[in-house]
């Protein structure tokens, strides 16, 4: 089982800060920089596979708190298990995008 973790906005330059901080974390993983139109604005982000077999909403939420600082939300994906906003799956409905 793996975490997938979506990250994008306007300001970040991509995968390299997010791999810093996750390799800081001690937090093996695989990124995949990717480039999305939002609004009609380009917005580079990071496709984040986190091969840790912990789905819970502890480890969930300490994985992203480790690059939180930097992004609003995030697509968060469990195979089989979840598939939505990170905070709705860590602190049930309070998505910053509802």
């Amino acid at each position: 089982m793996s975490i997938n973790l979506s990250v994008s906005n306007d300001t970040n330059s991509g995968c390299y800060y997010i791999l810093k901080n996750l390799m800081r974390a001690g937090v093996d993983c695989r990124t995949i920089e990717t480039n999305s139109l939002v609004n009609n604005k380009l917005e580079k982000g990071c496709f984040i596979t986190i091969g840790d077999p912990d789905t819970s909403k502890n480890n969930v939420k300490k994985i992203w708190g480790y690059i939180s600082k930097d992004y609003d939300c995030c697509h968060l994906k469990i195979d089989g298990i979840y598939s939505g906003c990170v905070y709705d799956y860590i602190n049930s409905n309070s998505c910053p995008g509802n």
